[in-house]
């Protein structure tokens, strides 16, 4: 029986270290965890999928989603999500897509990752992930994303702010009558 050590001899000097062991350049350990030095690794930087890759897909299903054909656009942008996790507007076009789709819990959790990914997320945008959980019926989702609008930043969406308080407040009467019977 060959021992561990036998195996390690037999390794070719220039054998490609499995993927998560290798260091990579930007810094990041193994494990994925930074030290300071970049961000963390993308599908599409792990795959070598450049920017132009990206763009060409990104376009793609943008044409299908102006075309009206969501189904093939929402494939598209669940496979840029997937290739590229960080990136704010890959999220908010599934997010408005789901939309389209009338799938409106997908369509708040995408637009809700858009909204962690946003440097400074606008009242809108947290609105609309609001929107799509109160038509979903999730109204604790509804309520934390109505909790990320300060009341200064949405003086220019009021009316819409005051009547999605509202449909959650309807949302949540609601429940607890089909609660009692």
């Amino acid at each position: 029986m060959a021992s561990e050590t036998d195996f390690e001899a037999a390794k070719p000097a220039d054998a490609v270290a499995p993927l998560g062991v290798a260091e990579r350049p930007d810094g990041a350990n193994a494990d994925g965890a930074n030290e300071g030095k970049g961000k963390a690794a993308t599908l599409a930087e792990v795959f070598g999928i450049g920017r132009d890759g990206l763009e060409g897909l990104y376009g793609v299903a943008r044409n299908d989603y102006v075309g009206g054909r969501y189904e093939q656009a929402v494939v598209g942008f669940e496979l840029l999500c997937l290739y590229d996790h960080l990136n704010f507007d890959y999220w908010l076009a599934l997010g408005r897509c789901r939309q389209m789709m009338r799938d409106y819990f997908a369509a708040g959790s995408a637009l809700s990752v858009a909204v962690e990914c946003a440097a400074a997320p606008a009242p809108d945008l947290l609105m609309d992930v609001a929107e799509c959980m109160i038509v979903a019926e999730e109204p604790e989702a509804a309520e934390a994303a109505l909790r990320g609008i300060s009341d200064g930043k949405a003086k220019v969406a009021a009316g819409r702010l005051k009547l999605l308080r509202m449909s959650l407040d309807d949302l949540l009467t609601s429940r607890q009558g089909g609660d009692d019977g």
